[in-house]
């Protein structure tokens, strides 16, 4: 399974385009391999549930980091995540995914 992420940052014109390939889907596990044109193609792991959907990437060279996605009562999804770099650049994320047209 494939996903899209257009990622757009503050005070920058440039989007940044995650795609995600989702692979050795099991009931509450899976792989995941995040490539955009910054780190290339960088692997983790990922589990989810019920309430949470969350991946990680550990021990790469370019950077490292987290994201999880918590189901709310309403059917959103509240999404924090966590990426630093080895130059110690670090991104923290907060905030909604809903539905389109929700």
């Amino acid at each position: 399974m494939r996903a899209i992420q257009l990622v757009e940052m503050q005070d920058l014109h440039e989007h940044l385009v995650n795609t995600f390939t989702f692979f050795d889907i099991q009931e509450s596990t899976y792989s995941v391999c995040l490539e955009n044109e910054n780190v290339g193609k960088i692997y983790g792991k990922g589990l989810r549930d019920e309430k949470i959907i969350a991946w990680e990437f550990r021990g790469q060279i370019a950077f490292e980091g987290f994201e999880t996605y918590e189901k709310q009562e309403n059917g959103d999804y509240f999404i924090h995540a966590e990426y630093g770099s080895p130059s110690e650049f670090r991104t923290i994320i907060e905030g909604l995914v809903w539905r389109k047209g929700s």
